[in-house]
């Protein structure tokens, strides 16, 4: 059976081939942003656009562009391979809300299913190693963003019972100040935008949130079935 990180190189190598076909076409955007000639190499083919370009890209508003969905959608198979190796400089929650904000929900079925796909294989990737480029918390911001909830990734965070994850958990509860807000709300994604203990919340989510910001909680020193919060290091 393929690893963790032999299913992430191929969720990501599969990414080109679900996208089909470059389509080069006209970019327009902010001239006083993007000069003539980075318009004009946006436009030509995907794979021939400097690694610094795509990364501005990444990072931009969308009002930046004439067609910022149609953008984000054709080079997004230069997008994420960078970023789940930690190897694109922008932010990961960042490029979470302009997936989204790239009205992903409306691609075809073949290119939402892979960058799915490639979501899922990095996750696992990331709670079987640790240390890790992006972070556990890192990806979590990202796939939060891209995705809307966080069930699905705490879900896999449980699941997944080994040593790496664990101590992926014990660096949440390490700097745990740093996702929660002045009214105990964990809050993930680019500028902490997503209030992930919203009612609803599952069990496992409400267990993490009582463990981290109450120290009179019943909660305390509980842990999720697989999750060791404070494990022996």
């Amino acid at each position: 059976m393929a690893t963790a990180e032999e299913q992430l190189e191929a969720a990501v190598g599969e990414l080109p081939k679900a996208f089909g076909p470059d389509r080069p076409s006209s970019v327009g955007g902010r001239a006083h942003c993007y000069t003539s000639d980075e318009l004009a190499i946006l436009a030509g083919p995907r794979n021939e656009i400097p690694v610094d370009l795509i990364s501005q890209v990444a990072r931009e508003v969308p009002d930046h562009w004439d067609d910022f969905a149609g953008l984000y959608r054709r080079l997004t198979p230069r997008i994420l391979p960078p970023l789940v190796t930690g190897d694109l400089p922008v932010d990961e929650a960042l490029v979470g809300e302009r997936l989204h904000e790239a009205v992903l929900a409306q691609w075809p079925a073949a290119e939402r299913a892979a960058v799915d796909r490639n979501c899922q294989a990095w996750w696992r990737a990331t709670l079987e190693q640790h240390p890790r480029q992006p972070t556990a918390m890192q990806a979590l911001e990202f796939l939060v963003a891209y995705s809307g909830d966080v069930q699905p990734w705490l879900d896999g965070w449980t699941a997944a019972a080994r040593p790496a994850a664990s101590k992926h958990l014990a660096d949440l509860c390490d700097h745990a100040v740093n996702y929660i807000d002045g009214n105990n709300r964990i809050c993930l994604g680019f500028n902490q935008l997503r209030d992930v203990t919203a009612p609803g919340a599952s069990d496992t989510l409400e267990l993490l949130v009582g463990t981290l910001t109450d120290g009179n909680s019943t909660t305390k020193g509980r842990q999720a079935p697989g999750l060791r919060l404070r494990p022996d290091r």
